[in-house]
């Protein structure tokens, strides 16, 4: 196919999904490293005994697009390309996974194609909605709230560090007078 994407049958009738190439690239990321539903150890997860994945999607789906797709171009952006058995890379890549699954869930697989490709500039998140600088801090916050009790070496534990990270960069550079609530 010229756009690089592939047939898949899907059940047992004769349908056919076309998938475009970041759709491919997508299950293949989703695919590889650790199953990221799975509860923490001893069978429970975040706050109220949710397993990471339910607790987190909950506060992805609350999120604004281009948030998501920002926090993903800001973790491709920062991924090291040299050694790819690095622990910092694999945890890049499973925070990575985590936002590709949110979108992907809901349909947004050219929030995904952008991320990928786009280089990450602080002006590129923007949002719809007249309190922007809140909803960065909200979404960093709700995320560090969500993980607490995980184990630091999570992946759940690390998008929430970097959702902080990114919530300070943006705040910082458009010069917010905004009190910050501590993220982690």
């Amino acid at each position: 196919m010229a756009s690089g994407g592939t047939k898949k049958r899907v059940g047992e009738g004769a349908q056919v999904e076309h998938r475009s190439r970041t759709g491919l690239v997508m299950d293949q990321l989703l695919s590889r490293g650790p199953h990221l539903g799975r509860p923490a150890a001893g069978g429970v997860g975040a706050r109220g005994g949710a397993d990471p994945w339910t607790a987190v999607s909950s506060v992805l789906r609350a999120t604004s697009l281009s948030l998501l797709e920002g926090h993903l171009t800001w973790l491709v952006a920062r991924t090291p390309s040299d050694d790819h058995l690095s622990p910092h890379r694999i945890t890049t890549e499973d925070q990575a996974r985590i936002l590709i699954r949110a979108l992907d869930e809901a349909d947004e697989e050219d929030a995904v194609a952008r991320a990928l490709t786009r280089s990450w500039t602080v002006d590129a998140v923007v949002d719809d909605d007249e309190d922007e600088d809140e909803d960065v801090v909200r979404y960093a916050s709700d995320l560090g709230r969500v993980t607490e009790g995980q184990p630091d070496d999570s992946p759940y534990v690390a998008l929430a560090r970097s959702a902080a990270a990114i919530a300070d960069e943006i705040l910082d550079h458009r010069g917010t007078s905004m009190p910050r609530r501590r993220f982690t």
